[in-house]
């Protein structure tokens, strides 16, 4: 495809409107000139957070309830991240060997309540929670059949 030479105007050109703008008075303002009365500088700005109250009874597993984002300005994340060698170790718990490929009936559900009890505890700890509200959503280990002989020591 061939380039097209366009032609832009440059330089001064003829207007219309030429005679018309050279009359117009326009004031020659500087920095000096402009009184310090007319500029006002405010560093406070009207606080647009809101902030959710509930009760302990009312929230969900994390003390946090879900809500629709009209209704809220700012939600927390619920992500938790733990270290490879922690799940290692509790895995181990429910498996027969060493090689985990043989998992004992029954212990379905026990990873997630340990990860759930870790979280309550911690939470207890930083003084997030009460102990009753913590007390309330422990769960208890005596359902789970596990395998201590198999527990990986670090």
């Amino acid at each position: 495809m061939p380039r097209i030479n366009r032609k832009k105007p440059t330089g001064d050109f003829e207007s219309v409107f030429d005679e018309e703008l050279e009359e117009l008075e326009t004031p020659n303002d500087t920095i000096d000139s402009i009184p310090e009365t007319e500029v006002t500088v405010s560093n406070s700005f009207p606080s647009d957070k809101e902030t959710i109250t509930e009760n302990f009874n009312e929230a969900n597993r994390f003390g946090l309830s879900k809500t629709s984002k009209s209704t809220s300005s700012e939600l927390v994340a619920r992500t938790f991240k733990y270290k490879k060698e922690t799940i290692q170790r509790v895995e181990s718990l429910v498996y027969k060997d060493q090689r985990h490929s043989k998992k004992i009936p029954g212990t379905k559900g026990f990873i997630s309540d340990f990860m759930d009890n870790a979280i309550w505890q911690h939470l207890l700890q930083l003084g997030l929670a009460t102990e009753e509200e913590v007390q309330k959503h422990l769960n208890s280990y005596s359902k789970y059949p596990l395998n201590f002989d198999n527990y990986e020591k670090k």
